[in-house]
């Protein structure tokens, strides 16, 4: 998922830091420039973590959280730009090693992907999906929750009146299992398994 995406980029930079931070402490080579780009480490794993905030698993992906997708793209995109220029400064002064940047690279890059091909399939899938099966499926729902509905209503009206009648009570008791098991049978018939994937596609 691209919380997972996500949040491997700012366990990568955090990794990052730390290293940065560990090399700089054991050596004078080209100090000043070394705390400098963990100074810019640090800013950029800041605006990643108060940027997004991870909403989980749903069933329902909505417009707003497209949104905070977006919006955690750009951030995303802004912080590949400046670790890219921090490569770029390592190539010409040496102050750290060439690749301590690339995890955090192929993190990002990948979470950038995802973003864009998340946004992509979603659109696609509404744009593939007739409302007019929307609605059929929504009926289809709630004809059987009522049919489910009126089975359990019917069962207690009866073992009300049966209970006035003073009638005994292995009976009753027969009576209840037997719709108990008939209300099961008619919420077995419910379409749920389309719902669920209606609900993704949505």
């Amino acid at each position: 998922t691209f919380d997972r995406k996500y949040n491997t980029v700012l366990e990568t930079l955090r990794q990052t830091f730390l290293m940065c931070k560990t090399i700089t402490s054991l050596t004078n080579i080209k100090k000043d420039e070394s705390i400098d780009m963990i100074g810019m480490l640090d800013g950029y794993y800041s605006q990643l973590d108060e940027g997004y905030k991870p909403f989980g698993i749903r069933v329902l992906v909505t417009d707003d959280d497209m949104l905070k997708i977006k919006v955690a793209k750009e951030h995303l995109d802004s912080v590949y730009c400046g670790i890219s220029s921090c490569v770029k400064r390592i190539q010409r002064n040496k102050a750290l090693p060439q690749n301590i940047f690339t995890p955090s690279i192929k993190a990002l890059r990948s979470a950038i992907d995802y973003s864009v091909n998340c946004k992509t399939e979603i659109q696609e899938s509404i744009n593939n999906f007739p409302e007019d099966n929307v609605l059929r499926c929504i009926s289809d729902i709630v004809q059987n929750s009522l049919l489910a509905a009126q089975v359990l209503h019917d069962s207690i009206v009866h073992t009300d009146d049966t209970e006035d009648r003073g009638e005994v009570s292995g009976d009753v008791t027969n009576s209840l299992w037997d719709n108990h098991s008939q209300t099961l049978k008619e919420w077995n018939g419910l379409n749920l398994h389309n719902f669920a994937c209606l609900l993704q596609k949505k």
